[in-house]
């Protein structure tokens, strides 16, 4: 939104599941939400209002998902009302502790060419777990405001408002797909514009060479798509014959690939002995290349021995109760029956 703030303006928090995108949303909106669904849809889309600067924003807890892939209806829901109902500014709640994998989706969103600015949320957790993120550098590879937040905490929640509303502007990110890819693309995204408009027309071409679905329905809607689909489905087909692979896995496999160079890039994790987990000393303990066996069969001794003495007065009281108690009575039961002499040896 650079270069202009909204009345009102309508921002989006988009992230993985449980990455804190509903705490920032809770803690932005307080009391100020409602929960509804988004027309024609079942899922239920939060939203609510927040104070910036004085003005009222309106902010939308998208569905967590892991991509904009529109397999599952979550999915299709987030992706749909980025495209759809165009906000000001997608905000990206993204797990610190985990950047590569939260990266994904964030690659996908700024494709769509929406303003966008990534929280990079737990910050506490991901510092305590000795992982450092050199923020200036990611803000600079994807030329979007990164703001480090703790949601729980309220940390930097209107650091983020602020640099949200007033610095993101709309930058596509183009991932490099390969040769005949962007060849490809290259060839759809003028037809895209022209027929759909400029809104998002390289993600659309890229759709539709990956056959989906829900792309390709909407856009049969028209008969002068057809010539468009065809164009695709052809393109397609010589990708496929090239690689001997599916679009939509070579597509995953290059921001896969991408994502991947970005958290190598601005990750580190620095393992001092102040950040060392619990668990990360006994792994050194165990595994230890001199003491690992004798702790090795020092323990399994203790199991022999606890297993053996330990369960001694179990054993004798079951004896007792079984062998004891509980087949007197059943004798007494079956003798009372009349029961033949062989199943009353069976109890002796």
């Amino acid at each position: 939104m650079a270069g202009r703030v909204a009345a009102m303006p309508l921002v989006v928090l988009a992230g993985n599941p449980n990455a804190g995108k509903s705490t920032i949303f809770n803690a932005l909106t307080g009391a100020r939400q409602h929960v509804g669904n988004w027309p024609g849809k079942t899922v239920a889309v939060s939203s609510g209002t927040a104070r910036w600067n004085g003005t009222s924003v309106t902010l939308v807890d998208l569905p967590g998902t892991y991509s904009l892939s529109a397999h599952s209806l979550e999915e299709a829901i987030a992706r749909d009302f980025i495209l759809e109902e165009q906000p000001d500014v997608a905000i990206i709640v993204a797990d610190a502790t985990n950047l590569e994998r939260n990266l994904y989706l964030a690659v996908q969103i700024l494709e769509l060419g929406a303003p966008t600015a990534l929280a990079l949320n737990m910050m506490d957790a991901a510092e305590a777990d000795g992982t450092a993120i050199d923020i200036h550098l990611l803000q600079r590879l994807l030329g979007i405001p990164v703001v480090p937040t703790v949601g729980s905490k309220r940390q930097g929640l209107e650091d983020l408002l602020q640099q949200a509303i007033e610095e993101a502007a709309p930058q596509p990110k183009s991932v490099d797909y390969g040769l005949e890819m962007e060849q490809a693309i290259a060839t759809l995204q003028p037809e895209v514009a022209r027929l759909i408009g400029p809104t998002a027309a390289r993600y659309t071409a890229i759709k539709l060479l990956e056959g989906d679905t829900r792309v390709i329905e909407a856009c049969s809607q028209s008969p002068a798509m057809e010539p468009l689909l065809v164009m695709a489905r052809t393109l397609a087909e010589q990708i496929e014959a090239i690689y001997g692979d599916d679009v939509e896995l070579l597509v995953a496999d290059r921001r896969y690939g991408y994502v991947h160079g970005l958290a190598h890039q601005v990750v580190t994790q620095n393992r001092s002995t102040q950040h060392r987990t619990t668990t990360d000393r006994i792994d050194d303990l165990v595994a230890h290349r001199v003491l690992g066996l004798p702790i090795f069969f020092g323990l399994m001794a203790l199991v022999f021995v606890l297993t053996a003495n330990a369960s001694a007065p179990f054993v004798t009281w079951v004896d007792i109760t079984v062998n004891g108690v509980l087949a007197g009575w059943v004798t007494a039961v079956l003798t009372a029956l009349s029961a033949p002499a062989w199943l009353l040896s069976l109890l002796v």
